[in-house]
């Protein structure tokens, strides 16, 4: 199977080179692609925020996460917990949601990661196998967008060390 190496097929997507509609298109076209391995997902539903959210969106957060009639401002965080038996139609909202979520994430019947999506979109990586690749890239849009996590994590931790020798130099 293609999860043995653990970030050889994990990718990062730079959302700071998408607009917020490409963050979007981002996220939900590496849920589609790895639909076909999803067992289980779970996401937030902030739903104090929800006055943002396009009308699709809304809609999508009642299918997973319904607010119960009596809310109070307070309990208006919700959360789907792990979704394992869903339909299409469930899968569908939890497609148009995870972009706006604060937590969204997607795995295998053996808890392998699949996608993770965080802070409304800005944060993603996803899992693809290695003939997905390409494919994905085009999904995104910005093919520079796509970065292997192993990179990733190496242009993260030279840019840490930079700003920790800069601090370190200033006194």
């Amino acid at each position: 199977m293609w999860f043995r190496n653990r970030l050889a097929d994990q990718y990062v997507i730079d959302t700071s080179l998408l607009t917020r509609e490409g963050q979007v298109d981002a996220c939900r076209a590496a849920l589609r692609i790895v639909r076909p391995d999803v067992e289980r997902f779970q996401c937030d539903v902030p739903w104090d925020i929800s006055g943002s959210w396009p009308e699709e969106v809304v809609e999508a957060a009642t299918v997973l996460a319904p607010l119960p009639d009596d809310a109070t401002p307070k309990p208006t965080y919700r959360t789907t917990g792990w979704v394992l038996d869903f339909g299409n139609e469930t899968w569908d909202a939890f497609v148009a949601f995870a972009p706006y979520a604060y937590s969204a994430d997607a795995w295998t019947s053996r808890m392998k990661f699949l996608v993770d999506v965080s802070d409304e979109g800005d944060r993603l990586s996803v899992r693809i196998a290695p003939d997905q690749l390409e494919d994905f890239k085009n999904l995104v849009g910005v093919v520079d967008a796509v970065v292997p996590a192993v990179e990733w994590s190496r242009r993260r931790s030279e840019e840490w060390r930079l700003r920790i020798n800069r601090r370190n130099a200033d006194g």
